[in-house]
């Protein structure tokens, strides 16, 4: 079909070109994932002004001050709420259900009134760890190379500065600990 955008989207055209593609078989679902200040909410912002679609930020899910424990600070993607999302969001969206989910506000730390969306053709959902192992089957179209090595890049980074803060007598601990997580991740991709 033929559309006219403006000069900003010219830089997204060939991924504009491949929802097109993909949308035109099927209604679906969208990751935006990357590191953090890498320009997803602004991605999502852009393809929201272009396409009738729903967005979904993954910063809505932040964990609860209840969930939040150094067990689940130490998993990937820990301080996600991705059980949540996938209750709320994810599984609605592939059932082709009304989607019903609560924003988590950070600033009073509570849940907010449930938000109801319509699943669309095109369900965009952006936003650092969209992509979690745990969620990857709902999604029709994402760069999982590039997901699973952002998310290799973050727990390294994580893992440096955990130990760069680290008190000498646990370092030697952390270190191990992390290189054996790494490895991990690194036999996955």
């Amino acid at each position: 079909s033929y559309r006219v955008i403006s000069n900003e989207f010219i830089k997204f055209l060939p991924l504009i070109c491949e929802i097109d593609k993909q949308s035109a078989k099927k209604s679906i679902v969208v990751s935006i994932e990357g590191s953090s200040a890498s320009g997803k909410t602004t991605l999502g912002n852009i393809l929201k002004d272009i396409y009738d679609c729903n967005l979904f930020h993954m910063d809505d899910f932040f964990l609860r001050p209840e969930q939040r424990t150094p067990e689940r600070f130490a998993e990937v993607g820990g301080n996600v709420d991705r059980e949540r999302f996938l209750a709320e969001v994810l599984i609605p969206l592939s059932e082709k259900r009304e989607v019903c989910y609560r924003r988590f506000d950070c600033s009073t730390q509570k849940l907010c009134e449930p938000v109801n969306a319509t699943p669309k053709k095109l369900n965009f959902i952006e936003g650092a760890y969209s992509l979690h192992p745990a969620l990857e089957k709902y999604y029709d179209f994402s760069d999982n190379n590039q997901q699973r090595a952002n998310i290799l890049f973050r727990h390294a980074l994580n893992c440096f500065n955990y130990i760069r803060n680290c008190k000498t007598q646990f370092f030697i601990r952390a270190l191990v600990l992390n290189i054996i997580r790494m490895l991990f991740f690194l036999r996955t991709i």
